[in-house]
């Protein structure tokens, strides 16, 4: 019983390792801060990846049902704060096959980060998003 819950000790300590590393990795990519409000105007905060795609700042759900993606699909305007400036975006969805170079860039910028969580996220979300991926717009206001 002893050998047992020194085990299951262990593998809670290298799984929160895990995850503590996992987070480290996606913060050491650009990441920016998107405010989204949602139905009853409340503020909502997610810290998520950018790259700049033919003059336009991009962001991509990992999964589409991210609660910060549902809500910025129910109101577009939100406001993203990069590099300390905060400033007021339309976000436009772009769905396959249009999405597809930005999603190149999102895999060229951060390969290193995916490749390294990639395991933990499916260990975490084992049915995942069968949607194909779509990337964000981040316009002007």
């Amino acid at each position: 019983m002893r050998g047992a819950r020194i085990v299951i000790s262990i593998l809670v300590c290298l799984f929160v390792l895990a995850i503590g590393a996992s987070v480290a990795l996606i913060e050491s990519g650009e990441v920016v801060v998107i405010h989204t409000r949602d139905s009853d105007g409340e503020l909502h905060i997610a810290r998520v990846w950018v790259v700049d795609h033919e003059g336009h700042q991009w962001v991509t759900p990992g999964n589409r049902s991210n609660a910060w993606f549902q809500r910025l699909i129910a109101d577009p305007r939100v406001e993203v704060v990069r590099s300390g400036v905060r400033s007021c975006r339309v976000a436009t969805v772009v769905e396959s096959p249009a999405s597809i170079p930005v999603l190149e860039a999102f895999l060229e910028k951060y390969s290193s980060v995916i490749r390294a969580t990639g395991l933990l996220n499916r260990l975490l979300e084992p049915t995942g998003d069968e949607s194909p991926p779509v990337a964000v717009r981040l316009g002007a206001c």
